[in-house]
């Protein structure tokens, strides 16, 4: 499906809901695993063409992250360099795009990354190569320090709440 037809399908879904949510992981993209990194945070526009699909509809984003570790995972084909430093450009780029276009709220998907929750359901046998995609993704490193992104998170959080 083109990005045309992915778009049209958008606009009819629209008439349909009361916001317009996301669940973005930009750095699983085709483009990144072809070039085998991501790149940082996507360009500074990305999400002006879904706020604009329907300016009437607050934008959200209902789940997202950026991974802080590489990404290898041979059963998709991908091999992406990620780093703590794109990271948190990626938070800073994304919290500042949202804030512009008026977005009513973001939910960062992982707090802390999951390496125990993973070896663990890897000894009881369940070893879905998925599950690699998100393991990396925490505003924390799987022993609970935090990573530069949490620093930029938390500066965000603690400006007032506009109206």
């Amino acid at each position: 499906m083109s990005r045309a037809d992915r778009l049209e399908v958008t606009r009819r879904l629209l008439l349909h809901t009361d916001l317009i949510a996301l669940s973005t992981y930009p750095y699983v993209t085709p483009e990144a695993a072809r070039r085998g990194r991501a790149e940082g945070p996507p360009p500074e526009s990305w999400l002006d063409v879904w706020a604009a699909l329907d300016p009437e509809k607050p934008l959200t984003v209902s789940g997202t992250g950026f991974a802080a570790e590489d990404l290898v995972v041979p059963a998709y084909g991908f091999d992406i360099r990620a780093t703590p430093g794109l990271q948190a450009a990626h938070v800073q780029r994304l919290l500042g795009d949202l804030e512009r276009l008026g977005a009513r709220f973001v939910v960062w998907w992982e707090v802390r990354d999951y390496d125990e929750g993973y070896a663990f359901l890897r000894e009881h046998g369940f070893d879905d190569p998925a599950l690699l995609i998100w393991k990396d993704d925490g505003l924390e490193d799987g022993a609970g320090r935090p990573r530069p992104a949490f620093e930029v998170w938390k500066a965000w959080r603690a400006r007032p709440l506009r109206p």
